[in-house]
Order: structure tokens, then sequence, then C-alpha cells
């Protein structure tokens, strides 16, 4: 099922993509918790910045979805969904407080709400007879994003800095 997708170049490019979509939004949560410990920040505020990716996507999944039917231009809003972390975390990078991660994860939650409109975006590679094999294929992109974002994230903390982990994110 899945070789046959993969044949096509763009099936792999866009296979690839789907993951580094996954390391972006997920390699710094298991990483971050610790790093505010160290930094002296209070268990609750740790659970607002830990909790802003959740209910940023909860809050900008439903109505993008609409908007993007509406506008008719899904790139452009997956575009701008990870533009947005490319922007926070440098920042949360230079300046590591409360404020900068909470909107650092909020805009992995708006990166990761942007997932339904890529997913529809990828029917436009694949086609109708094959869009259920497209939508397993991106389902196993998630689990190995997620996994290869913690693993590139773990050595980047084990032989860097704490706080390297933010440009993966």
């Amino acid at each position: 099922m899945f070789q046959a997708l993969l044949r096509r170049r763009e099936a792999r490019l866009f296979f690839i993509i789907s993951i580094l979509f996954f390391i972006c939004i997920h390699s710094i949560d298991a990483f971050l918790a610790p790093m505010m410990i160290n930094q002296g920040i209070e268990p609750q505020i740790m659970g607002i910045i830990m909790g802003a990716s959740g209910l940023a996507t909860l809050l900008i999944r439903f109505p993008l979805g609409i908007i993007s039917d509406v506008v008719k231009s899904r790139r452009i809003f997956i575009q701008i969904g990870l533009l947005l972390p490319i922007i926070a975390w440098p920042i949360a990078w230079l300046e590591p407080n409360a404020i900068t991660l909470y909107l650092a994860k909020a805009a992995d939650g708006v990166t990761a709400a942007t997932w339904v409109p890529y997913n529809i975006l990828s029917m436009r590679y694949f086609g109708r007879n094959k869009a259920p094999a497209a939508v397993a294929l991106l389902a196993l992109a998630g689990p190995i994003g997620v996994f290869l974002g913690n693993c590139i994230g773990a050595v980047l903390i084990h032989y860097f800095a704490n706080n390297i982990a933010f440009f993966v994110s």
C-alpha cells in the first residue's frame, strides 16, 4: 500500500515534510518542564505554559478549517502556522521566561491547528482513490516525527546546552 504511494517523488517529499511538521511541534515537549524547573518557574505557571499549545489548537482549529475552506487556500495558512514557531522559539531562546515560553508553546498550538488543512491539502497529491492510504501514511508520520523530535532534542540537550532544543522546534 505505502510502496505505491512512496514511488512518486512528491508523495515522498510530502511524507518527509509531514514528519518534519511533527518534529517541529513536539521536539521540545519532553524537555521543557525540566528546563522550566531549572529556571525556577512556578509549577502553576509551568502547567499554563505546557497547556498553551492545546488551548491554541482548541481555539483555532475549527475556525481555521472554515476560513481555509472559504478562502480556498490552505497552503497559506499552513505556511503561516509553520512560520510562527520559527519566530517564537528563537525569541524564547534569547529571553527564556514564562511569557516567551507561553507564546512559543501557543505558536506550536497554532501550527498543530493547521494539521486538518494539511490533511486536506495532501489529498491533492494522492487523489480520491488513494485517500485512505494517504491518510494512513500521514497518521504514520505523527509518531515517527514525535519519536525523532524527542531523540534529536535529547541528543542536542545532552551534548550542548539545555535550551538548544528550542531551535529544533
